[in-house]
Order: C-alpha cells, then sequence, then structure tokens
C-alpha cells in the first residue's frame, strides 16, 4: 500500500514573536516559557498574499497530511491535494497573516509509489499553486503495510524549522478563514504555554475525539515522535486526543474542517489488535509531559536532526532539499 505525506509550512512574523525571539528559540538560548513574553496580541493589516516570503525570522507552521495514489489518476487534477486541501490553505489563510505566511508544501510518499515517483506529476502540481512544493520520499516497511509514515515527516518538519505542525488529511478543507490565528493562540493559553494540543470542529468521522490537530514544536521535544511509533494509523488520533488531557486539550469550535471522505475513499486497513497497546501509551505518554514540564523550566532540549539528511528519506526535492543541501 502506497503513501504519500503533504506538509504545507506557513510562516507568520510580527504577530506570534519577534525575530530575534524566534531564533533564539532555535537556536536553544532561551526556553520556551520565555517566549509567552514575546507574544505579540494584535496581528499587523496587510493585503499581501505571498506565500513564500523569503525573511528567514519567521515562524513556520507545518501543515501535514497523507495520502495514496490510486491507480486510475492520470494527472494532479484527479487527487484531493489539488482540489480540495491546497485550495482550501489559499483561502484561509487571511490577508492579516498573508503579510507574514511562507507556505511551504512539503509532500512525502511511499519510494515505490509510480504516480509521485514521475517526476513529470511533481511538477505539475507544483506548476498548479503559487504555494512552493518540495518533495520527500518515504522508504515503506514491508512488514507494515497499512502503516501511515507521519512521524518521518513531521520530524523532517520538526528538523526543517517548524514551529507549529498541523496535522490533516489529503481529502481535508479548511473551511474557517483565520485558523492558525486561532490555534496558536489557544496553545499560547496552557500553563505551561505550548504543552498541549488543540483541534478544529470536523462533523464527519468521530465527532468524540480530535480527527485533526495542531501543536507547537514542544509536541516533539516532549515525544520526540509525532505519534507512539508502534500505531500504523487508525489510533493515533485517540491518542493525541487523550494524552494531554482536558486541562491542555482543546477543540475549536470557531475552526472549522471538512473531511470529503468519499473522494478517494478509505485507503488502508484498520490495525484493530493495536488499540489494545493504546491504554499503555497514554499512561506513558502523560509521564512523558509531566517530566517534560519538570525538566524544562528553564530550557528546551536541542535536538540532533535524525530525518533530513539520514537514510529514513529515501530522497528530497524542492525548497526543503535545498535547506538540507545548505544546512
Amino acid at each position: 500500500m502506497l503513501w504519500l505525506i503533504a506538509v504545507v509550512t506557513v510562516t507568520i512574523s510580527g504577530f506570534f514573536f519577534s525575530a530575534t525571539l524566534a531564533r533564539a528559540y532555535l537556536e536553544n538560548d532561551l526556553s520556551w516559557k520565555t517566549t509567552i513574553d514575546e507574544l505579540e496580541g494584535i496581528l499587523i493589516e496587510s493585503g499581501g498574499e505571498n506565500f513564500a516570503d523569503e525573511a528567514d525570522s519567521q515562524i513556520v507552521v507545518a501543515i501535514v497530511a497523507c495520502t495514496k495514489s490510486k491507480d486510475d489518476w492520470k494527472s494532479v487534477n484527479a487527487t484531493a491535494l489539488h482540489n480540495i486541501l491546497i485550495p482550501s490553505i489559499e483561502r484561509t489563510v487571511t490577508p492579516s497573516e498573508t503579510k507574514h505566511v511562507r507556505v511551504d508544501l512539503v509532500i512525502g510518499f511511499d519510494d515505490n509509489d509510480p504516480f509521485w515517483n514521475d517526476p513529470q506529476k511533481r511538477k505539475e502540481l507544483q506548476l498548479s499553486t503559487r504555494v512552493p512544493i518540495s518533495f520527500i520520499s518515504v522508504p515503506k516497511q514491508p512488514s507494515r503495510p497499512f502503516r501511515i509514515p507521519f512521524n518521518e515527516v513531521c520530524k523532517a518538519s520538526y528538523e526543517y524549522g517548524a514551529d507549529f505542525i498541523a496535522r490533516v488529511n489529503d481529502d481535508s478543507e479548511f473551511i474557517s478563514p483565520g485558523w492558525i490565528t486561532k490555534a496558536v493562540n489557544r496553545l499560547s493559553q496552557y500553563n505551561p504555554p505550548w504543552v498541549g494540543v488543540v483541534g478544529p470542529t470536523c462533523r464527519q468521522g468521530n465527532t468524540k475525539i480530535l480527527t485533526h490537530d495542531f501543536v507547537h514544536r514542544t509536541h516533539i521535544d516532549i515525544f520526540d515522535n509525532y505519534y507512539p511509533d508502534e500505531f500504523d494509523n487508525w489510533w493515533i488520533d485517540d491518542w493525541i486526543t487523550y494524552v494531554y488531557g482536558p486541562k491542555r486539550t482543546t477543540k475549536l469550535p470557531d475552526w472549522e474542517m471538512f473531511h470529503h471522505t468519499s473522494k478517494h475513499g478509505q485507503r488502508y486497513q484498520v490495525e484493530q489488535s493495536l488499540k489494545r497497546q493504546l491504554p499503555l501509551s497514554l499512561r506513558q505518554g502523560a509521564r512523558q509531559i509531566e517530566l517534560f514540564v519538570q525538566r524544562n523550566e528553564s530550557q528546551v532540549p536541542l535536538h540532533e536532526r535524525t530525518v533530513l539528511g539520514t537514510d529514513r528519506l529515501a530522497g528530497i526535492w524542492g525548497p526543503m532539499a535545498d535547506f538540507v543541501a545548505l544546512h
């Protein structure tokens, strides 16, 4: 079974952090607790729509989605990425946000995916949008045919410099304008700030849990992975809904998404047996959060690169490849 991961990176400056503070945070010179002191509460009004601002000082939001190519796809015009997800991102990042927004769409796919291994198909998608697109090829694990490699691509986004990560689906549609502002504001209100998860209201699928989620990079500082590695697909939503507890978990009523499940249908088999591992994973996760909060009153640990530039990825193309070459 072939899977593809899409990562859209959105950068915002002048709203969340000062340029100096943002870079110092990434260099581990300031604590996550200190960053809240520099949070700016007022958006700078702007009519700009440049998704590729070049400023190095901006804050990065990575939107991560997974997809699987289908045999009847002849061009990117048949994909939900092209028809649903990307247009909805362009519509819902507000003018106030886009003055300081850079968007990188980073698409990861199984290294044996015939559709996305075609350079012409990759170019076709790049030319269809003003959003710069990178591609990542992820080696498939034969022993885990239904595993979706969120962890590799989310960790690559973290190493790419993402300050926030939103995990959605390729057939998800952003409905609410300004969802980035709403999500970041809520994360900043947690005690301590940034330690927790938020998600949108989605009226399709299981409405009792977060079927889409949004976290600060602190999430990977805590867990190292985005989700527990033992889960191939289905139980990741349950895990992230409950691991932070009710005081650090919010489903935002004013951020709505629509999940177009009929667009491509279900493209993987649910591993029901893995549900038994959920209680233990939640207990372990809660303990990791507790230890992180106790340990990090002064410093966030600096992680070395473990995905980008390693054999955990089979190939990289586009802006993310340029980043790896320069760093």
